[in-house]
């Protein structure tokens, strides 16, 4: 997801090591766990309601298409019979 290699994660665990107590590690990396999920799932929501969008419009105009044919069609068949 991230492109991440493993030496570039090796530096980050070093550097949490430093900078956050090894003690307090486990619970603040559960933190960061939960808060990527709610983050990728409101992600996931937002793409998902985007997409929804896009389909309601694109359906939109094919059946406006498919109207406006329909009545041109129509309208071809009056100027036939006549």
């Amino acid at each position: 997801m991230f492109n991440i290699s493993f030496w570039e994660i090796l530096i980050i665990l070093v550097v949490a090591l430093i900078v956050i107590d090894p003690k307090r590690l486990p619970e603040t990396a559960h933190a960061v766990g939960k808060w990527v999920r709610w983050l990728r799932n409101q992600v996931i929501g937002i793409k998902t309601d985007i997409q929804r969008e896009l389909d309601e419009e694109e359906y939109k105009q094919a059946h406006s298409k498919a109207q406006t044919n329909k009545k041109d069609d129509e309208e071809k068949q009056d100027t036939e019979s006549k």
